[in-house]
This record gives C-alpha cells, sequence and structure tokens, in this order.
C-alpha cells in the first residue's frame, strides 16, 4: 500500500466534504500508521464533521498524545465537547491548548472560542 497516495486521497475526500469516504481511509491508515498525528488529526476531524462526537473525542485525544506540542487536537475537543454541552470540559480543553505554542491564526480563534463561552 503507498500511504502517501491513500493520505492525500483521504485529505482530498475530506475537502470535498465526503467524510465517510476520508474517514474510511483515514481509519485504514490509522492502522497502517498509527504513531502519525496527521492520520488521527484526519479521522478526528471526518468524526467530528459527522457529528460522531464521543468518539471524536477519543481520536483528538490519540492525536494530542502523540503531538504534545499541537494545540490543535485541544481546540478541536472543546468544539466537541461545545457541541455535547459540556462547557466546563470545554473551558479545560481550550486552556490545555493555550499552554502549548500557538500560531496567530489559532491563538485567535481558541480567545474567540474561551470569550464566547465566558460570555455564553
Amino acid at each position: 500500500m503507498n500511504h502517501q497516495a491513500v493520505y492525500t486521497e483521504a485529505v482530498q475526500e475530506y475537502e470535498e466534504g465526503h467524510y465517510q469516504k476520508a474517514h474510511d481511509l483515514f481509519s485504514l491508515l490509522s492502522t497502517e500508521l498509527p504513531m502519525q498525528p496527521e492520520v488521527w488529526k484526519g479521522l478526528a476531524a471526518c468524526q467530528q464533521m459527522q457529528k460522531y462526537y464521543d468518539e471524536a473525542l477519543m481520536t483528538w485525544s490519540m492525536a494530542a498524545l502523540l503531538d504534545e506540542q499541537d494545540p490543535l487536537p485541544h481546540f478541536h475537543a472543546a468544539e466537541c465537547l461545545i457541541a455535547q454541552g459540556n462547557s466546563t470540559e470545554a473551558q479545560k480543553a481550550l486552556r490545555s491548548a493555550l499552554t502549548l505554542p500557538c500560531t496567530e491564526g489559532i491563538l485567535d480563534q481558541i480567545v474567540r472560542l474561551k470569550e464566547a463561552l465566558q460570555n455564553g
């Protein structure tokens, strides 16, 4: 199996909104490349887009474990928690994201979401 070709196809399917097809491909890759955080992030994003929030939370956790310096899994976990109505845990996830090195773009998103939760 050409992992790069499958990954590229999975990303393309995701970008085209074919979340189940992308999910299937990322799921396959997660068994083939279990230590690659990008694979887990792709799988989690598919689960989140399909509103499988419990599964997405577990998968975002795996991505966070594999790349401890990436704030994105914490941010997206917060989005899932908000969708489930769990603002307390969402706040914790956002605080975790803010302890990590953030690009300006993701930092703005984290701060906006945190403020919306506090004001909401």
